[in-house]
């Protein structure tokens, strides 16, 4: 501590290393009001991305296009800023000129230009090592291993990233949400240490219906309305309880729920609804075959 006070401290100094990234830009005389040239051009700067990322080894997991409007007529116009960014995030790493171009000519071609484009950049936002792919005598030869990450860069930067995955257990005891889309490629979620209750339902919303009924009226023979359908409840058995669980994470949960065999003139259907212990409202959690 006397050390210190005097301003004497042997630790060597970390100099912080910045996040590398790779930028490719280009500017034009005439400002450009469509997209079939801006395509063309992004495919030159995405050309000299690849080319500087494979010379080093490298691949990029996300892509940025920064498209620079004329100041003068988006002002004009309205337009909030003098730029538009195309945010693309990759599931796996690419480096190939033709992998990067089409992720960006997916998102592009769902673009809208508010203004005439005066400049263009291409940004490989996050820089990663590439993966090598061993020589594989099993592997079918005209498959491509990159076709999948190809393939799910494409749909994530044409309908978005949080849209794209495979379906994950989560450890929680809400039903609705024991369940979400993780990453296809590269980091899954841990397994869950123990089997969760199988539910009733077939088919779990992701957000449960109110009803408009009162708990007490969820016996056989009441009328009951679903979804602009009327019903009748033939059967009533009581499935399982959350007991203010989850109070780590918000206020505690607590539901009865209940299975319903439901009979109308079109036919009969199951319901899966809980009963929530702090509001008393019904929700319908699910319908079950």
């Amino acid at each position: 501590a006397l050390a210190l006070a005097r301003g004497l401290d042997p630790a060597p100094l970390v100099a912080h290393a910045p996040r590398p990234t790779l930028c490719e830009e280009t500017s034009f005389g005439d400002a450009v009001e469509s997209l079939e040239p801006l395509a063309f051009v992004l495919r030159g700067l995405v050309a000299r991305v690849s080319a500087r990322l494979e010379g080093r080894g490298q691949a990029t997991t996300a892509l940025a296009v920064t498209l620079r409007y004329d100041a003068s007529i988006a002002r004009l116009r309205g337009v909030a800023g003098d730029a538009a960014e195309l945010a693309i995030v990759l599931p796996a790493p690419l480096a190939r000129e033709g992998d990067l171009f089409r992720a960006i000519r997916a998102k592009l071609e769902r673009a809208r230009l508010e203004a005439p484009v005066r400049a263009l950049a291409v940004t490989a936002a996050r820089i990663v090592r590439a993966p090598r792919v061993q020589l594989d005598l099993g592997r079918d030869a005209a498959v491509s291993p990159d076709a999948l990450p190809v393939l799910l860069a494409e749909l994530s930067a044409e309908i978005g990233d949080e849209r794209v995955g495979v379906l994950a257990c989560v450890p929680v005891h809400r039903p609705e949400a024991q369940s979400r889309l993780a990453p296809a490629l590269g980091a899954r979620p841990r397994e869950l240490p123990f089997a969760w209750p199988v539910p009733a339902a077939t088919r779990v919303l992701a957000r449960p219906l109110a009803l408009e009924v009162h708990p007490s009226e969820l016996r056989a023979g009441m009328p009951l309305v679903v979804d602009r359908r009327l019903y009748t409840i033939a059967r009533v058995a009581h499935d399982l309880r959350l007991d203010e669980v989850e109070w780590w994470a918000g206020p505690p949960v607590g539901r009865d729920y209940l299975r319903l065999w439901l009979t109308s003139e079109a036919g009969g259907a199951g319901a899966w609804v809980y009963v929530d212990k702090a509001t008393r409202r019904v929700m319908l959690q699910g319908y079950a075959e």
